[in-house]
């Protein structure tokens, strides 16, 4: 995932306002790449079946003529259709699918939480009344309406009371990342939404790639918090929903009651391990110029949804079933190209520094991941100043919200509520 950071003045205005960045993109592959140009988001997968995963994006996107495509996912996949709130009024909810569809600063190891002994923990109760389809309208800077969809879960009116929390997806994810994780957060008395965002809801896709800057998407978080009437909120994000997050908290202090981080490293640390070519954080680059280059949904969707669970799906260390739900959002050309436009938006000089975040800040890494190193997850804390809690899982990856719910929950619930070792 490649982050383009704005300068820090400027995150608070209207999303045109250029960027300058410099970024690593992590492959699906499990390996990280370092851009020359664009944003970095964190797309990991368990590191042999991913370097095969790796060696398929590249034979789809380089193919001369576009017509080779990789292998579909394992057979016997169940296709999970996420919930889409179109056509249901702004915040409206609609019926889902079925099914259920100690100082601060030292790490805190955990061993798989999947039944590991490290962490007793249970799975949440999930039922299909806890989550519901609904949809956000805001006018954006520069772009005019904007609708998302979205799941929620819990008591809307809540949000006014600082008791909104709102998930941010990577790529390729959605919303259905979070499905997990929103019934135990609503019954912990909380306003959970997750909203699949800009160029992921077809009617949040503006058609420039400038349209897609980091400072966009920061505002869109602003909006959708507003929507709600909350003037106050707490964030979680992973990958590049991570990213957005952490300036989020940046540049709004004053809003952000809490920042939760899943996988994705404070972006000045980020930069400051990719300033040095020896560092394991710099040794994948390369990568990220294939999404970025004009037409590479095209070539990523070489086989149609195939392609798409080929490169993304179970090869790259997602669920099965999550796989098939992104792929219901992101495999056509439209959806997959705006959603790479987050990595062409923003051309790169220099990084620039979005700044330390102070609010509560909870960030939760999976020792495998591929595709940030544990010594820039572990540097990370020299970005916050606020209370600071690093929870490291042993033998997890870099789907975290989709492999490893409960574990996040016993870290999540307590953060949200200040009763954490943090505090």
């Amino acid at each position: 995932m490649c982050l383009g950071l704005p300068p820090r003045d400027a995150l608070t205005h209207g999303p045109r306002v250029p960027v300058r960045t410099e970024c690593w993109l992590p492959s699906c592959a499990g390996r990280g790449v370092r851009l020359v140009h664009g944003h970095d988001r964190p797309q990991a997968g368990r590191s042999r079946a991913g370097a095969l995963v790796l060696m398929l994006v590249l034979a789809v996107a380089c193919s001369a003529t576009g017509t080779a495509g990789p292998p579909s996912s394992a057979s016997g996949a169940s296709t999970a259709t996420p919930d889409a709130g179109a056509g249901s009024s702004a915040s409206s909810p609609t019926s889902g699918p079925p099914g259920t569809r100690p100082s601060t600063r030292p790490s805190t190891p955990v061993t798989n939480p999947v039944g590991g002994s490290g962490v007793p923990v249970t799975s949440p109760a999930t039922t299909p009344a806890d989550v519901s389809a609904i949809t956000i309208s805001v006018d954006a800077p520069g772009v005019g309406a904007l609708t998302f969809d979205a799941l929620a879960a819990g008591d809307p009116a809540v949000a006014t009371q600082g008791r909104l929390v709102l998930l941010l997806h990577g790529f390729p994810e959605t919303d259905e990342s979070y499905r997990d994780l929103l019934p135990a957060v609503a019954r912990a008395g909380y306003y959970a939404v997750a909203f699949n965002q800009r160029g992921y809801s077809p009617r949040a896709r503006p058609p420039a790639v400038e349209d897609y800057v980091l400072s966009a998407l920061v505002s869109d978080v602003m909006l959708v918090a507003q929507h709600f009437g909350a003037p106050t909120f707490h964030v979680v994000g992973h990958d590049w929903g991570g990213a957005v997050a952490w300036v989020t908290a940046a540049a709004h202090p004053d809003a952000v009651r809490t920042l939760t981080a899943l996988s994705t490293p404070h972006p000045d640390a980020l930069s400051e391990a990719m300033a040095h070519p020896d560092d394991p954080q710099s040794k994948a680059s390369g990568y990220m110029q294939t999404f970025r280059a004009p037409g590479s949904e095209d070539r990523l969707l070489a086989d149609g949804r195939r392609s798409f669970l080929g490169i993304f799906g179970p090869g790259a260390g997602l669920p099965p079933d999550k796989a098939e739900a992104y792929a219901d959002v992101l495999a056509t050309p439209p959806a997959l190209g705006a959603a790479l436009n987050w990595y062409r938006a923003t051309p790169l000089p220099s990084p620039m520094r979005v700044g330390p975040v102070s609010a509560p800040t909870l960030y939760v890494f999976g020792a495998a991941d591929g595709a940030f190193a544990v010594s820039t997850a572990q540097a990370t804390a020299a970005h916050v100043t606020g209370p600071y809690r690093y929870v490291e899982l042993a033998g997890l990856g870099h789907w975290l919200p989709e492999t490893a719910a409960p574990a996040i929950l016993q870290a999540l619930l307590p953060h949200l509520a200040g009763t954490d070792p943090a505090r």
